[in-house]
C-alpha cells in the first residue's frame, strides 16, 4: 500500500507542467537536440519504464529519488524528493526502457 503511493506520487510528479519545464531547461545545456515536447513524452513514459524493471532495480530508483516518506493513519502523508542530482537523468532512464534488456543495464547501471 506505502509502496503504490510512492510510486504513484512520483507518477504525479513527472507528469507536473513545472517539473517537466525544469526538467527541460536542466538539460537544454547537456542534450540541446531535446525540446520540452521530447521531454515530456519521456517522462510520461514513466509506467513503461517501471514494468521493464525488476523489483530490486525498482527499490534503486526510489532510492535515488526518494528522501523520506511519511506514514500516518490514512496512508502516505509526505513524500521528500531528494535535490541531489541522479547518476542518471530522468529522461535517459525513461529512454532506455525502450531499449533491449541487455542494453538497459549497460547503460544504466555501468
Amino acid at each position: 500500500m506505502v509502496e503504490e503511493a510512492v510510486i504513484g506520487e512520483i507518477r504525479r510528479l513527472l507528469r507536473m507542467p513545472e517539473i517537466i519545464a525544469r526538467t527541460a531547461r536542466k538539460l537544454k545545456n547537456e542534450r540541446p537536440d531535446l525540446n520540452e515536447g521530447t521531454v515530456t513524452a519521456a517522462l510520461t513514459q514513466f509506467d513503461d519504464l517501471w514494468k521493464a524493471l525488476i523489483s530490486a532495480e525498482q527499490a534503486r530508483v526510489v532510492q535515488l529519488l526518494v528522501g523520506r516518506v511519511t506514514v500516518g493513519e490514512d496512508g502516505l502523508e509526505r513524500l521528500v524528493v531528494r535535490r541531489a542530482p541522479c547518476a542518471i537523468s530522468l529522461y535517459d532512464l525513461c529512454f532506455v526502457a525502450s531499449l533491449p534488456w541487455e542494453e538497459q543495464v549497460v547503460k544504466v547501471f555501468e
